[in-house]
């Protein structure tokens, strides 16, 4: 129940280099974007989904969702076929096969569907050639693919520019038993039904050296890729009204943005990859800092650390922030908003703290105090250590996260609160959380209450 709403749940996270970390540089790119912004695709490592894996045999079931989701094909209350009942692709098969695209995979009695088949092209194009109801052609496109079961499909889908071939730049050849995979269907689906490839944002990026913004006011810097190996690629000290969009970092020898003695500084839509022992996006002694729609990966100690921040404004939300060796994916220490507007961390996917930590969580708030602090909607698996943990800090809310985490060296709890800063800690409410969590010892342990907050509001109200 916990992955299926995980599922649902984990929204796509859009890093300036596109919608997926492994696609980069594929020839196939611009048509995975493509099929992803239409929602067609939503990757292949469920439930972070940040994956496409481009490389990857397409499996029927998987093209059979690709291409219900594309046809915007209707559901049907018809069961076609014995062999896929339970499977989570049973419902777009059975729309296949209502449509007519779908004819399964033992003729002729065709009461199977092979949904975990790998597919080839020929098998393919005859699909391509269904669902898009391409008219017959009479040419020859490809001189291997004659007498094959299904050669007039490949001719159809040639003619209609779909498909140009599997040895370029020749392309005399189909190659209609070879598997298809992921990258190549992307390109397939994406022609068939006629939208444009999407290049990432990342490839306009303009080549800079590190960034300083000293005591200035109204900055923007934008669309640029910005480098440092000997030191921090981006500081922003006593300034204000700053904005930082669409930009790349990395790699630095510090910090990737440091900002201290600053207001009103907007870090949005970047990707920070420092491969630094120090972190990503630092706030320090500032006020009204936003991190917003980042991506954050092999970013050190702390990926995103508010360090005394305080005031209204203060938000870190709907990043994805990933693979780092990490003491805190997210760090709140010393930091807070006010009654009128809570420090939010709210809709972030973390994942993959790579464990060099023994006492690192995915979210820590209330770090050595703190007050007025919301984390909400979070997506966790694999953070760490600790999912969420609270060691102190008052009028702090953790509401509808979701806190997943397999069995690994250093996993302990799920969301723990325990008041380990000697600070005051009160006004805790933990209600609404959906927490599936295995130890290191390889036993349940979603959540720890460790006392000295006082009662804890919702504690009962989650799904331990």
């Amino acid at each position: 129940m916990i992955a299926a709403l995980v599922l649902t749940l984990f929204a796509a996270v859009l890093p300036p280099g596109g919608t997926f970390v492994d696609d980069d540089g594929s020839p196939h790119e611009g048509y995975i974007e493509a099929i992803a912004a239409r929602e067609i695709t939503l990757g292949c490592n469920p439930p972070i989904n940040d994956r496409y894996c481009p490389d990857d045999p397409v499996d029927r079931g998987a093209m059979a969702a690709f291409l219900a989701r594309g046809l915007e094909l209707p559901a049907t209350s018809n069961d076609f076929f014995r062999d896929d009942d339970g499977h989570m692709f049973e419902g777009v098969i059975n729309r296949l096969a209502a449509a007519g695209i779908a004819k399964g995979c033992n003729p002729p009695a065709n009461d199977r569907f092979c949904p975990n088949a790998s597919m080839t092209r020929g098998e393919m194009a005859a699909m391509l050639a269904r669902g898009f109801e391409y008219p017959t052609s009479n040419s020859d496109t490809f001189n291997d693919d004659d007498g094959h079961l299904f050669e007039q499909d490949i001719q159809k889908i040639a003619k209609a520019d779909v498909t140009r071939g599997c040895n370029p730049p020749v392309n005399t050849r189909f190659c209609p038993n070879r598997l298809v995979n992921r990258g190549e269907m992307a390109t397939f689906l994406a022609r068939a039904i006629g939208i444009a490839t999407i290049t990432p944002p990342e490839a306009v990026l303009k080549s800079s050296g590190p960034v300083t913004i000293d005591g200035r006011n109204d900055v923007i810097v934008e669309n640029l890729s910005i480098s440092n190996p000997h030191g921090p690629c981006v500081r922003i000290l006593g300034s204000s009204n700053v904005t930082l969009r669409n930009v790349s970092i990395g790699p630095c020898g510090d910090w990737g943005v440091f900002i201290d003695r600053s207001s009103r500084v907007t870090v949005q839509q970047a990707t920070v990859r420092t491969q630094s022992s120090r972190g990503g996006i630092y706030g320090h002694s500032s006020s009204a800092i936003a991190v917003l729609g980042n991506f954050v990966s092999d970013s050190g100690r702390n990926p995103i650390q508010f360090d005394k921040v305080s005031g209204s404004g203060n938000r870190i939300e709907n990043n994805t922030v990933a693979s780092s060796p990490a003491e805190d994916m997210i760090s709140i220490f010393k930091s807070g908003g006010t009654a009128g507007s809570w420090l939010r961390v709210a809709g972030n996917t973390v994942r993959d703290n790579t464990g060099e930590s023994n006492s690192g969580s995915g979210i820590l708030v209330g770090d050595a105090g703190g007050s007025f602090i919301l984390v909400e909607r979070n997506r966790l698996a694999n953070p760490g250590q600790v999912g969420i943990g609270i060691p102190g800090g008052s009028n702090i809310k953790l509401l509808d996260n979701i806190v997943l985490s397999t069995r690994q060296p250093w996993s302990n709890v799920g969301i723990y609160v325990w008041n380990q800063s000697n600070s005051v800690c009160s006004n805790i409410e933990v209600r609404g959380n959906q927490v599936d969590w295995i130890n290191s010892d390889g036993r349940s342990n979603p959540a720890y209450n460790g006392g000295g907050c006082g009662a804890i509001a919702g504690w009962n109200d989650n799904g331990w």
